[in-house]
């Protein structure tokens, strides 16, 4: 029923000045939470219905809120396994074969090119140098576009894959908005951050610069609950005065937030301190970037 929880508060959000709304994965997934998706064109699920999907969409546009849809495309569970028990067929539209899966993790006994970025071990990483495999992908974004109703995107683990490539999907679909979850580690020095994290934003900076689309401000996140929370505020500043985190160098392409569905919720992953969470929220609504309010704080 969440597709149609979010309904019956689109009105609530538009008063409270929202101007969009970032719903999670909606294909087949092994994974309640659509990380693990399998069935791409399949849309009833976890969260609702494609009815109850297409339907919360259109409302959505109604009221003049931009639908941002989750994207999860570096990989794909297979449907059916082959002969010596590897999980490497799939079902569906997209049909596809071991053909499709980059070789580095030989439980999946993929027969693809090697990956361009970070391999994630759980599940089938996906060979996005195929022309076949960028094909479909594209022709599936489209139809979730033009289609089922989403006007942007936010792609999940982009570490996974080439910024070039990302960069191929944005421009074959030309949404109002795309940005990426590049996520690495911060610098740190015996667990304490490190006051300098230019190297960490550069990365991310350079994901957007190759791909054309935004990113999750993960520095930013880093640098500003570790001020609040120790009452270090001398960190809000780097060395040439500025805001220490992508925000401070490209605030067009920063997506900034305090929370998200992974380090916030029920995981708790390298968590925002709830009693600053307040604070935190003055501080990325009045800077630059594009601000992300965390579901849940909405409760607060």
């Amino acid at each position: 029923g969440w597709y149609n929880r979010l309904l019956r508060e689109l009105d609530d959000f538009v008063d409270m000045g929202f101007t969009g709304i970032w719903t999670p994965p909606r294909t087949k997934s092994v994974s309640l939470q659509g990380y693990m998706p399998t069935g791409l064109y399949n849309l009833n699920c976890h969260f609702g219905s494609e009815h109850e999907l297409r339907r919360m969409l259109q409302e959505a546009k109604d009221r003049g809120l931009l639908t941002l849809g989750d994207i999860v495309i570096n990989h794909r569970c297979a449907e059916y396994h082959d002969d010596y028990g590897r999980w490497n067929r799939f079902g569906g539209k997209m049909d596809w074969g071991p053909w499709a899966i980059c070789p580095e993790n030989p439980q999946f006994g993929g027969t693809g090119n090697r990956g361009t970025g970070e391999d994630y071990a759980p599940a089938p990483n996906i060979d996005h140098t195929n022309e076949r495999v960028r094909k479909d992908l594209t022709e599936w974004l489209q139809w979730m576009q033009y289609d089922v109703g989403y006007q942007g995107w936010r792609f999940d683990f982009v570490k996974g894959f080439a910024g070039e490539f990302g960069k191929h999907y944005i421009n074959s679909t030309t949404p109002t908005m795309a940005f990426g979850e590049w996520w690495d580690a911060c610098n740190y020095s015996d667990s304490v951050l490190n006051y300098d994290q230019d190297s960490h934003r550069q990365r991310t900076i350079d994901w957007c610069d190759k791909s054309g689309g935004g990113a999750f401000d993960f520095t930013t996140k880093g640098i500003l609950q570790e001020a609040v929370s120790r009452n270090e505020y001398w960190r809000l500043v780097d060395k040439m005065g500025r805001p220490p985190g992508v925000l401070g160098l490209w605030g067009a392409r920063a997506v900034t937030f305090l929370e998200n569905h992974d380090t916030g919720s029920t995981l708790g992953h390298w968590r925002f301190p709830w009693e600053k969470v307040l604070e935190g929220y003055a501080y990325i609504l009045t800077h630059p970037g594009t601000p992300c309010v965390f579901y849940d704080h909405l409760q607060v």
